[in-house]
């Protein structure tokens, strides 16, 4: 009887540690996609000097190869590269943002260009910024990607998080965090986006 008591606590706290450590967004991984939490990944630029820029290169499916290189250019324009083979989702000629659970697959339209995430223009006396797509949201905009596989393409997608660095109410460039990202290793199988 004592040591059924000893052990009631333990049960418990190891209950209560298991119920309060959070899943990753969008649940447990699957057995057939190849997931990353990027969320140490933070990168900005806070000037227009010549030649300077913040880069970060990604390997998406895990295969030892990067395929998408995003950076901030000197000129402050937010940018996703295809490196190996990549296209990303777009909407009317422009990076899309996919919403929780929508669906990336075959019935997606891509494109194998590169990318601005965030424009910026000249007008009057200074810079306007257009972050594209709500990118500025940390919690449910996501870019679907696809990869080339023979005759075949594998989905998925990266969520990114951009905000404005401002001081003083004076816009000094930008920061850009790379959150997590999914990869289907079943091909032409589709993924929602957020799920893994």
């Amino acid at each position: 009887m004592k040591k059924s008591i000893l052990i009631l606590p333990s049960i418990i706290l190891l209950f209560l540690v298991n119920a309060c450590t959070p899943l990753p967004t969008g649940g447990p991984v699957s057995a057939n996609t190849i997931y990353k939490a990027y969320n140490t990944l933070s990168y900005s630029i806070t000037s227009g000097i010549e030649g300077s820029e913040s880069t970060a290169n990604l390997d998406i499916n895990n295969d030892g190869i990067n395929d998408i290189k995003v950076y901030i250019t000197a000129n402050l324009l937010v940018r996703l590269a295809s490196v190996n083979n990549v296209d990303f989702g777009t909407n009317n000629g422009a990076v899309k943002a996919f919403p929780l659970n929508e669906s990336i697959g075959v019935s997606s339209v891509f494109a194998k260009n590169d990318f601005y995430v965030v424009n910026r223009s000249f007008i009057g006396a200074g810079w306007v910024s257009d972050i594209e797509n709500s990118f500025s949201n940390p919690t449910d905009k996501y870019i679907g990607i696809r990869y080339k596989n023979g005759n075949d393409y594998n989905y998925g997608w990266l969520r990114i998080y951009i905000k404005s660095i401002l001081v003083n109410n004076t816009f000094l460039g930008y920061q850009i965090n790379i959150v997590e990202s999914s990869f289907n290793s079943l091909v032409n199988q589709s993924i929602q986006a957020g799920k893994k």
